[in-house]
């Protein structure tokens, strides 16, 4: 229940993505800008990535996903690259971790 309105604040543009701060306003090309980082984002973006995401956890290929979704394959394809690269990188770091440990 309290993921889902955090989540919920989030993609209503109530809450920064960055600072978690509940101080947004709008800006005229509609993406949102912090009043407290000072930093813009894009809720279509921002949809967007998390639709992705989503496809790329539910092991989805990148193919049916732009069908699904209505996005170019290649920015899809790009963004599994990305989710792929982060996910060696922290086996990667858990691995390090473990080995210093013991």
């Amino acid at each position: 229940m309290i993921a889902k309105r955090v989540y919920d604040n989030i993609l209503l543009g109530r809450k920064c993505i960055f600072c978690g701060n509940y101080h947004l306003y709008r800006l005229k090309d509609k993406r949102l800008k912090c009043r407290h980082c000072h930093k813009i984002y894009s809720l279509k973006k921002l949809r967007k990535d998390l639709d992705i995401l989503y496809h790329f956890y539910l092991e989805i290929s990148a193919r049916k996903t732009s069908i699904a979704l209505g996005i170019s394959y290649r920015t899809v394809s790009r963004k599994f690259m990305e989710y792929m690269g982060s996910m060696k990188r922290l086996t990667t770091a858990k691995l390090l971790l473990s080995t210093t440990s013991t």
